[in-house]
């Protein structure tokens, strides 16, 4: 018979921790320490003790300067919301990759197949383009100061497009077990939204088995917040903010996989583009397009790390 869903992605026993973060907390640097001890860990040196990230952007035309947010959507497993990872202007530049430009050589490369296969059946109708790391060295150094990592730990960076009626359904980013010569398996999953989505457009990035954040009713008891994250009630669903980081952890950091992380991309009612990055536990062979490598990006990613005030 042909496996159904459930056979490839079975229902978690009730007996599998999960528990959600709590919206009356305001940020807690001993909580997310606490949240992250069996994964790769984010680096919490680049935060004040709001969350708030010391380092300032000016965002867009505007006067005004930013500061990455750094938000808990869930406590166990891990997954965190980092708001204004991405300038305005950053989120354009990276969507404008993916058109042609007769003027000047491509940065990202149409790929119609993944740089790691899988058995399971999900349906991916989006479009991936994978990136030359020397192209996006400023998600790159971003992404290098979240989460204290080597660029040989970087697989290769991609822009994906949902067009309306594309989705990828139910699936886990780890690597198959036959698959892990090359840099292991991944620990973290960083992905970036490029533009926003509207209530109702669909997009958002949906957790089965996680509840989204909890917040205590008058009479003490925890009930199911509601808000732009959260368009779901049962399921910890992340509504697409142009600039705004995704971040959860697929294995833990032995590279053990974490069944707790089965997510999917919702059909998208409009355009929905994404840049995502995966971090491996040892250093990973790039191999799209040829000739990628990370150490191109090495003097490119220092001097973003100095303009954004890392160093």
């Amino acid at each position: 018979p042909v496996p159904t869903e459930e056979d490839i992605f079975p229902p978690l026993a009730p007996d599998i921790t999960r528990i959600p973060s709590n919206k009356d907390h305001d940020f807690n640097r001993e909580e997310v320490a606490d949240a992250i001890k069996n994964h790769l860990g984010i680096n919490l040196n680049v935060f004040d003790e709001d969350g708030l990230s010391m380092h300032r952007e000016q965002n867009g035309k505007s006067s005004e300067s930013t500061q990455w947010s750094l938000n808990q959507l869930h406590k166990d497993p891990p997954v965190f919301q980092i708001d204004n990872f991405l300038t305005e202007e950053e989120c354009e530049s990276y969507k404008s990759m993916v058109e042609p430009n007769d003027n000047e050589p491509p940065k990202a490369f149409q790929i119609t197949s993944p740089t790691f296969s899988s058995l399971s059946i999900s349906r991916r109708t989006s479009t991936t383009w994978f990136c030359k790391y020397d192209g996006v060295t400023t998600l790159l150094s971003k992404g290098q100061q979240l989460l204290s990592v080597g660029l040989s730990q970087m697989e290769e960076p991609q822009i994906v497009r949902y067009r309306t009626g594309e989705e990828f359904s139910w699936h886990y980013d780890e690597i198959p077990s036959t698959q892990l010569s090359n840099g292991g398996q991944r620990l973290a999953t960083l992905l970036v939204y490029l533009n926003d989505m509207e209530e109702g457009s669909g997009g958002g990035t949906v957790f089965r088995d996680l509840s989204p954040p909890t917040v205590s009713s008058r009479n003490g008891k925890r009930k199911r917040s509601k808000g732009p994250a959260n368009s779901n009630t049962n399921q910890l669903t992340v509504r697409p903010k142009m600039g705004t980081a995704l971040l959860f952890f697929p294995s833990y950091k032995d590279g053990t996989p974490d069944v707790r992380t089965l997510h999917k991309g919702e059909v998208a009612l409009d355009t929905k583009m994404i840049a995502q990055l995966w971090i491996h536990e040892r250093e990973y062979r790039a191999a799209v397009p040829e000739g990628n490598r990370q150490t191109d990006a090495m003097d490119g990613v220092k001097q973003e790390a100095a303009r954004l005030g890392f160093l």
